[in-house]
């Protein structure tokens, strides 16, 4: 008898719809060159058959990674095809062309700010100039990225096995997610954890498999920070600047201490990015014209101050300050010291509790705080309430928007406007599976039986 085999899984399929002959063309050959060993590339002339291919694909259960549409298609905006593909493809990144001239119009700004403030796509980029254009590419490679990230496929991933999603595994999904570490957990006993888990025989779970094939049997927090390179044990050790918070403003500091040429340890008792980690998208961040996910921005500030030279203890928590003879002696709940000349404190804020006794009890097993990152493919379908008013509620409604069947917005203020920014609040009012209950609070809970 011949070996089973499985049919491979079929390459993701990039689309780029263009009605104008030469611009159309010069696309096709500019994603084909770049992307064709990896993803299919369909380029169309028309929004009619860029809609019938792209219903075909869904059809037949394909992945489309990324439509790009020209700004004008058939006397009407490429915004209208891109906003009915995210019925078809709530994955897939939804990229306006742009002809260079236009950056930094007025009016195609408004247009574009209105599109994305409704929902209609996800991000622009400019056309592609003269061959090769790695501007257009890093732009492209960074939607893919993006796309990839959403659907748990980013390179350097940690799987995460476990016999339940409750428990340890959730605990380790949410350090995974607080060290902005790409992850994606399967049951043991499904497909996808057998396969993880092939040619290894754990003896107890959860079971961590890191990117260079090593394995963690149930690890604690520090064990895991350890096998990342994120753990310190100071013992007495002596810097110049200690930060206390590895959030933005922690990071911040670091990489303005360590540029400086002051030896600096960031210390944190989770991870990296603190709650901006917990955030899909940030758009209203200096230098990220196109948006920026929470995550990415953390690593890149860690990276950032880990190249200036600053060093990092994850999982540690500073449980005691005193004052000796030059300077401050600092005790973690680990057991070491450390000795610094100055400290900042960037301890930056933690998640307001409901107190509702019967949702406390359920925590890691269907209900999270400031989890829709790391949680949302596992609510797809389902109805999911967001309780919160600001911005990180806002995202976190519009990106779970993506996987639920409907998302219900709980807020206590009268008004979004009152605690969200106002690109948010008009993206979340246009999302038609979102709800909002505003004055409103949550007060009690009980399970529906099955």
């Amino acid at each position: 008898m011949g070996d089973a085999r499985t049919t491979p899984e079929p390459a993701p399929v990039l689309v780029a719809v263009d009605d104008h002959p030469a611009l159309l063309q010069h696309l096709e050959r500019e994603l084909g060159k770049r992307y064709a060993s990896d993803y299919r590339v369909c380029c169309l002339s028309s929004k009619d058959e860029a809609l019938s291919t792209l219903k075909s694909l869904a059809a037949n259960d394909e992945q489309v990674a990324l439509v790009l549409a020209g700004e004008v298609l058939a006397g009407e905006p490429g915004t209208a095809l891109l906003a009915e593909v995210r019925h078809l493809f709530p994955h897939a990144q939804r990229v306006l062309l742009v002809a260079w001239g236009h950056l930094g119009d007025s009016r195609t700004g408004r247009a574009i700010f209105e599109a994305l403030s409704r929902g209609r796509m996800d991000h622009y980029v400019i056309r592609p100039s003269r061959s090769p254009d790695e501007q257009f590419h890093q732009s492209i490679s960074g939607f893919l990225l993006a796309w990839a990230e959403a659907r748990r496929r980013a390179p350097n991933t940690v799987h995460v096995v476990g016999q339940t999603w409750s428990g340890r595994a959730y605990e380790l999904r949410s350090v995974l997610e607080r060290c902005a570490t790409p992850h994606r957990f399967a049951l043991a006993d499904s497909d996808e954890g057998r396969d993880v888990l092939a040619g290894k025989d754990p003896k107890s779970f959860p079971v961590l498999v890191m990117p260079d094939g090593s394995v963690l049997e149930d690890p604690s927090d520090v064990e895991f920070a350890a096998a990342t390179g994120t753990a310190v044990a100071p013992d007495r050790d002596r810097y110049d600047l200690l930060i206390i918070g590895g959030g933005p403003a922690g990071l911040s500091a670091g990489v303005y201490g360590a540029s400086e040429g002051l030896r600096t340890l960031v210390i944190d008792s989770g991870g990296l990015g603190g709650q901006a980690t917990s955030s899909s998208s940030i758009r209203n961040y200096l230098g990220f014209p196109r948006g920026v996910s929470g995550g990415d921005l953390a690593r890149r500030a860690y990276e950032q101050a880990w190249v200036f030279g600053a060093r990092f203890a994850f999982m540690q928590r500073a449980s005691h300050l005193t004052w000796e003879t030059g300077g401050v002696v600092v005790t973690l709940n680990t057991g070491g010291m450390v000795v610094a000349s100055a400290v900042v404190l960037a301890m930056g804020a933690t998640y307001r509790r409901l107190g509702v006794e019967p949702l406390e009890a359920l925590h890691g097993a269907g209900v999270f705080y400031g989890a829709a990152a790391a949680e949302a493919p596992l609510v797809t379908g389902e109805d999911v309430y967001v309780v919160g008013g600001a911005n990180s509620a806002g995202q976190a409604a519009l990106h779970l928007a993506n996987y639920a069947r409907r998302v219900t917005l709980v807020v206590r203020a009268a008004s979004l406007e009152s605690g969200m920014s106002a690109y948010l609040v008009r993206q979340v009012e246009a999302t038609s599976n979102i709800a909002v209950r505003t004055g409103t609070e949550v007060i009690g809970m009980f399970l529906r039986p099955a």
